[in-house]
């Protein structure tokens, strides 16, 4: 019987990837991720392919604000004859409101109200009026009379007469009070809530009923005893105030709750002033039909009165109150958000949930944790019932309880100044690094994947009737899904893989870098009509790519790219493309050589 010699059969291994894992910028990237790219997407997972075209809207001036209500809301510079001014539009249509400054504005809402911050200017979207949160009138050396009213505004009479419907001043340990003469019961009675009415000229024009107000007197050179126990305040320099609720006016009155010690007095006073106002605030959120702002260093929070945003200085003694609290923590408050029926202000380090009570005794309870980063307060977004925003190690989701960073993935580069938005199931944030460049990131929130655009950074950016709209750094209105406006032509994109090595099929962990080697490389893709892919290969942690292959799509049939590395430790691909494109899965065919 002949033998004959016989060559050993070579040993071939294939591992195929058809689950991409998205973005992971980590020099543990695994193969099924990407070490880097350039406008790709999960939307098509588990495929990668490039992220939607976006719609080109409108050019605006010198936008300064961006909001969405039932329309989209913006501020924006209008030249006309000449002259600049700055306006609400509310989808597009120009409206009227006191003067606004040529700054960048934060805008919020409260039913039919938008509050434009920081001019403390308000809109109306219901019945089209506007005014300011602030309010004042002021006199100097000007008669002021000061009259005693009963519960209607009517004068009474304080004569001290057992006549039905009269009044006397009754000084009992010290403490005086007004009593009102019952004939039906034949006794003097106590009169449980006073009333006083100021009067001159155009008092109460700017202010109205339910107002709370602050009145400020210069009791220089007034010999007056009881005004101090009316206006309570020493402000120094012969000033003394209180704050009072006005509880009916007229153009040249207001009535306010106090007792005068007769029932008519008239001061000339060299300073008289009653005002409204809000107190200056760096973040405001809507809940429960208030509002609630924070100061700007850190040290107060705020409630607006019950359904009222234009009053925070409301005390009256009833559960629709106006509020505020001292926050004993250090640091600046870095954003503010309604969530889950609570009021939620962020420091760095730290959040502060206030507990709404319905008789208004609210609390707050401060944890320490990542909180906002500072000057990424645009970060903070509600989706699938989930909060997220940009912490100072991280992006951050938050469900109630505690925040978790979620973008590691993202790898070691420091982010800062994070603007963001979410819709369908996506959260879009756009940051910069270290050295001012700006890349927009997007979070699938359904597959928990992170995917990477371009160098968007816009200047403001909002979900709206079921897309973001956003305004880019060239003034122009944009949405990201082209929902509206002119589609864009096409998109530029680039997917670069993590460091590939040889390791056996089969197995993550035993490698074989001396006797197996890729003999062949297959990505099966769609490149649609118009589009172009040109694979690049490098290898060994070589900074140069050698080109290895380029295809125009044809349609929307798939196509197998073969690539032939050669030996090497490790490489690395590149796809570099234009038009809408799409990666099926990846094929990698090893042969095991010999030791030699």
């Amino acid at each position: 019987m002949n033998t004959y010699p016989y060559l050993n059969s070579i040993r071939r291994y294939k591992e195929s990837i058809q689950t991409f894992a998205g973005l992971n910028h980590n020099a543990f990237c695994s193969e099924e991720q990407f070490y880097d790219m350039k406008n790709m997407s999960t939307k098509d997972f588990p495929f990668v392919s490039t992220r939607p075209l976006r719609g080109k809207i409108a050019p605006l001036n010198n936008p300064l604000g961006l909001m969405s209500k039932e329309e989209l809301v913006w501020v924006d510079e209008v030249t006309e004859n000449n002259e600049t001014t700055v306006k609400l539009f509310i989808n597009g249509v120009a409206k009227t409101t006191p003067t606004l400054e040529n700054s960048e504005k934060k805008l919020y809402k409260m039913g039919a109200y938008i509050i434009i911050l920081p001019d403390k200017v308000w809109y109306n979207t219901k019945d089209d009026t506007s005014g300011t949160m602030d309010a004042s009138q002021a006199y100097e050396s000007t008669s002021i009379t000061m009259t005693q009213v009963n519960a209607k505004g009517e004068n009474i009479t304080i004569d001290g007469q057992a006549v039905d419907g009269h009044y006397k001043l009754n000084t009992t340990d010290g403490k005086t009070t007004l009593m009102v003469y019952s004939a039906t019961a034949k006794m003097w009675m106590n009169v449980a809530t006073t009333y006083f009415k100021i009067s001159a000229t155009d008092m109460g024009k700017n202010f109205e009923k339910g107002d709370g107000v602050k009145i400020t007197v210069d009791m220089t050179g007034i010999t007056w005893d009881r005004g101090n126990y009316i206006f309570v305040n020493d402000d120094g320099d012969g000033l003394r105030s209180n704050n009072f609720a006005i509880s009916d006016k007229g153009d040249d009155y207001i009535i306010v709750t106090g007792l005068l010690d007769q029932a008519t007095k008239t001061f000339t006073f060299p300073l008289f002033k009653a005002e409204r106002k809000a107190p200056d605030m760096k973040h405001i959120c809507e809940c429960q039909n208030r509002l609630w702002g924070c100061s700007l260093d850190g040290h107060e929070v705020y409630a607006s009165k019950l359904g009222d945003c234009k009053n925070w200085n409301c005390f009256a003694g009833i559960s629709t109150d106006s509020w505020a609290a001292t926050v004993g923590s250090d640091g600046v408050f870095t954003g503010a958000f309604a969530y889950m029926g609570y009021p939620i202000f962020f420091k760095e380090d730290s959040i502060l949930k206030i507990s709404i009570s319905s008789y208004g005794a609210h609390s707050y309870k401060e944890i320490e944790c990542r909180g906002v980063e500072e000057g990424s307060d645009r970060s903070l977004t509600l989706l699938n019932e989930l909060l997220y925003y940009k912490g100072t190690d991280g992006v951050c989701v938050y469900d109630g309880n505690f925040p978790q960073n979620i973008s590691d993935a993202l790898g070691k580069e420091r982010y800062t100044e994070a603007i963001a938005a979410g819709v369908n199931d996506k959260y879009y944030i756009s940051m910069k690094d270290a050295n001012n460049s700006k890349t927009m990131f997007v979070f699938d929130t359904f597959t928990n994947l992170w995917s990477k655009e371009d160098a968007l950074y816009p200047k403001y950016m909002v979900k709206h009737d079921g897309d973001i709209f956003y305004i880019d750094q060239d003034n122009y209105l944009y949405c990201i899904n082209h929902t509206q406006g002119t589609e864009e032509q096409t998109v530029s994109w680039f997917v670069e893989s993590g460091n590939i090595g040889y390791r056996s099929a089969g197995s993550k962990s035993r490698s074989l870098p001396d006797r197996k080697y890729l003999a062949r490389m297959n990505i099966r893709m769609n490149l649609y009509m118009g589009s172009h892919a040109s694979f690049y290969v490098s290898y060994d942690s070589s900074d140069k790519w050698e080109y290895v292959f380029g295809m125009s799509g044809k349609g929307i049939n798939s196509f197998a790219v073969p690539i032939r590395p050669h030996r090497c430790d490790h490489f690395k691909i590149k796809i570099v493309g234009s038009g809408e494109a799409k990666i099926l899965s990846i094929t990698k065919e090893y042969e095991e050589g010999s030791d030699v």
